[in-house]
């Protein structure tokens, strides 16, 4: 089984990779922001069209602090 973790360094990302990789026949796809802009719809389609996961673990999210949730908590659910 092929499983692709979108948001692998962050550290629900993360802690999910290091639970997988810990299961037999399994290979991990971890794919960060630095790799690909998950805002940008094509581009993740393309990639996940390429490397044809069997499941795809979404972990992404944009995280602003306490402060930046307080003031502009609509910015970072919509990004």
């Amino acid at each position: 089984m092929k499983i692709c973790i979108l948001g692998a360094n962050g550290t629900l990302g993360s802690a999910f990779i290091r639970s997988v990789k810990s299961l037999q026949s399994v290979s991990v796809i971890g794919l960060g922001r630095e790799s690909i802009d998950f805002r940008v719809s094509n581009e993740l389609m393309s990639f996940l069209s390429e490397t044809t996961p069997d499941l795809v673990i979404n972990c992404v999210g944009k995280v602003g602090g306490v402060s930046e949730n307080l003031s502009s908590p609509v910015n970072l659910l919509l990004e």
